[in-house]
This record gives C-alpha cells, sequence and structure tokens, in this order.
C-alpha cells in the first residue's frame, strides 16, 4: 500500500501549491505501479486501486457558496487554477476511486448512485468487505451486509481454491505495492520471497 499522506496536510493548510506537488509526486508512483503490473504480472492477476479515505480541504471552485452552485476550478498550465479551500478539515466530499484490473466487475456492481457532477460511486468501504467476503473467500458479497462475518464458510474444493485465487489476488496486490515503494525509494527490501509465491499461483 503506497499513501500519499502529505496531500492530507496540505488540505488541513489549504496550502494550494504544495498539494499540486504531492498529486504529482502520487501520481509517478502510481505510474510506478502500473509498470510493474506490466513487467512482472498481467492485469488478469492483478488488481490496482487509487483512491482516498476522506477529502481534507473542501478544495473546489470559487465562490461556490454565492452562487448556490458547483464551479469549475480552470486556469493554465503555467498558474495555479481559479479555486477555494472551504474547509482545513476531512469533509464528505466525493472522493476519485479509479480501478484497474483483476475484481473489477466486482467494483462496478458496488456502485451505489450517480452524482450530478462526478458520476457513479461507490462507498469505499464495500472494497474491504469485497477482499474478505468474496476475493479472499469463497463468500458471497450481499451488498456490504455484517452479518456475514458470523456465518460459517463452507469447505470443500471450490471454496479451498477461491481462498487460494484471493490469496494470489491478494498477494500480486501487496507485492505490486512492495514493488513501488521500493522502485520510488520509500523501502528497500528484497522482495524474492514475494515474487516466488506470486508466481505460485499464475
Amino acid at each position: 500500500m503506497i499513501e500519499g499522506g502529505a496531500i492530507d496536510w496540505t488540505g488541513h493548510a489549504n496550502q494550494s501549491a504544495r498539494e499540486i506537488e504531492e498529486m504529482q509526486d502520487f501520481n509517478a508512483s502510481v505510474d510506478a505501479a502500473i509498470e510493474w503490473v506490466k513487467t512482472n504480472s498481467n492485469w488478469e492477476e492483478t488488481l490496482l486501486i487509487v483512491t482516498a479515505d476522506h477529502e481534507t480541504g473542501y478544495l473546489s471552485g470559487m465562490n461556490e457558496p454565492e452562487d448556490g452552485k458547483w464551479n469549475v476550478m480552470a486556469g493554465d498550465s503555467s498558474t495555479l487554477p481559479t479555486h477555494e479551500w472551504y474547509s482545513g478539515n476531512h469533509t464528505n466530499q466525493v472522493v476519485p476511486f479509479f480501478f484497474k484490473g483483476a475484481g473489477s466487475e466486482d467494483i462496478m456492481s458496488q456502485v451505489k448512485g450517480t452524482d450530478p457532477v462526478r458520476g457513479d460511486y461507490i462507498d469505499n468501504t464495500d472494497i474491504a468487505k469485497l477482499a474478505k467476503n468474496t476475493w479472499w473467500t469463497n463468500g458471497s458479497n450481499t451488498g456490504g451486509n455484517d452479518d456475514d462475518d458470523k456465518k460459517p464458510v463452507a469447505s470443500g474444493s471450490s471454496n479451498a481454491f477461491s481462498g487460494l485465487a484471493g490469496a494470489g489476488i491478494m498477494a500480486a496486490v501487496i507485492g505490486a505495492l512492495v514493488a513501488l515503494a521500493q522502485s520510488v525509494g520509500v523501502v528497500s527490501i528484497d522482495t524474492s520471497a514475494i515474487d516466488r509465491l506470486i508466481r505460485q499461483f499464475k
């Protein structure tokens, strides 16, 4: 997992230029993850998710409260866009959720509604439930029903295979993220054990 933690700090401080710098750095880490998948894996066995657990600062277009509507942020490449910070705290603003690869259909099935500006949206906590109840085991995701946590999972070869497939997906995701962290210099570790684990599920 890679976190652009300073993006949150810039939102609390309402620092626009610093926010752009942090987003550029984070974009570079996403590019490195994509390159790792292309070189070491494939999109049929690897899932890449890029999202946030919350927005900070309510960064949006100028004069929205006065205008009573959402206003686009606009500008040219040499200046900051027209924008305004409306908070110094975490907000309930819809955050982007980008994904590609194995399990994409499961994510699309979690769409809860459509935002008039940003389009279809999901509850990002449903992704953790998908990972636990569908990808990791052979349980059926029932739209985030936490009662499923209490139900025993039936045994059998198909369930065992699904559990292994889920483990392979999770191992591939973890391996991709570790490789990304290493490639951008965040950590320096020997990933050969993880690579061997991933190869077991190819």
